[in-house]
């Protein structure tokens, strides 16, 4: 088992240096995300974040620093404004268009929706330069899926993450048993927690003190 400090010194040491970073949800939400793309963008890695637009109404975080060498690419629900099955699947053809035209050398998935999508890329091709990354910020234990569509949507994550070459938790004990139902514990594992790095010091704004108010 390894920490996430071992796995962003394979990446910086990584001749293949563009990266995707793809989401189904907004990337501001996810502070382990922004400093993985800052800390890449830094040395050197060009970064691209194909993520999903996300309600206005919710959308309280202005601009994020994502690093010099990252752009975002935020895919509108044409559809609908909330979740449904055509807006996902929009952004998973768009994702693998991107894919195959631009050709990253490596892939981070982040969360189980969009791991999905690593499915498909398999099924077309996998070119054997390429590295695929899962990385999960939390899931629910297997115990707690009570509707079928979530046993299912988790077996469907099982046999995703065994096209990945490295497996990503919130926790060191989330890995293990992830690990463990899946079979895979020769996949490389890492653990990162949902935090701020620790050299990180947050700035105050009364504006969220004014939005907590409000709300």
């Amino acid at each position: 088992m390894k920490d996430f400090q071992k796995l962003t010194k394979v990446l910086k040491k990584s001749s293949m240096n563009n990266f995707f970073f793809v989401i189904w949800g907004n990337p501001k939400f996810y502070q382990t995300l922004i400093f993985l793309a800052r800390h890449l963008s830094k040395k050197g890695k060009k970064i691209l974040i194909i993520c999903k637009e996300s309600n206005l109404q919710n959308n309280i975080i202005e601009k994020i620093d994502f690093g010099k060498n990252t752009s975002v690419l935020t895919l509108p629900n044409p559809f609908f404004s909330s979740f449904n099955f055509l807006n996902y699947f929009f952004f998973v053809m768009y994702v693998i268009y991107k894919h195959f035209r631009i050709n990253p050398r490596n892939v981070v998935f982040f969360n189980q929706k969009s791991l999905f999508i690593v499915i498909l890329i398999n099924i077309f091709s996998k070119k054997k330069n390429q590295k695929f990354y899962y990385h999960n910020f939390d899931f629910d234990l297997k115990k707690n899926l009570l509707e079928f569509k979530d046993k299912l949507l988790f077996k469907i994550e099982i046999y995703a993450s065994k096209f990945c070459d490295s497996l990503i938790f919130p926790s060191q004990r989330r890995s293990e048993i992830f690990a463990n139902i899946a079979k895979n514990k020769s996949k490389n594992l890492y653990y990162c927690m949902n935090c701020f790095p620790l050299n990180y010091t947050p700035k105050t704004d009364f504006r969220f003190r004014s939005f907590l108010k409000n709300k």
